[in-house]
């Protein structure tokens, strides 16, 4: 399926807007997202930047020990002008796998 530029952007409206619905009707007011710098957490970031405003946006990288491609989230993070933080989260992973 292609979009055209007139579909996408309302489309990106749209789901703008059921986020804000969303967030509103769960008494919500800041969205705390795992990014992972792939497309499917930078476009729910992108969204919820656009729908919340990038003050109420956080982003967590979850690293697993050392990540090559971490960069990428922490380079759309900047990008939207989100606060973030990194853990790592190797331990966690390394004990529930023992």
């Amino acid at each position: 399926m292609k979009l055209t530029e007139e579909s996408l952007e309302e489309l990106s409206l749209d789901l703008s807007k059921w986020i804000k619905s969303s967030m509103e009707s769960s008494g919500g007011k800041k969205a705390v997202i795992g990014i992972s710098g792939g497309k499917d957490s930078s476009v729910l970031a992108a969204l919820s930047v656009k729908a919340l405003g990038r003050e109420n946006v956080i982003g967590i990288l979850m690293p697993d020990g050392v990540q090559a491609d971490i960069d990428y989230a922490e380079d759309l993070c900047k990008f939207l002008d989100i606060k973030y933080q990194i853990v790592n989260i190797e331990g966690m992973t390394g004990a529930f796998l023992q």
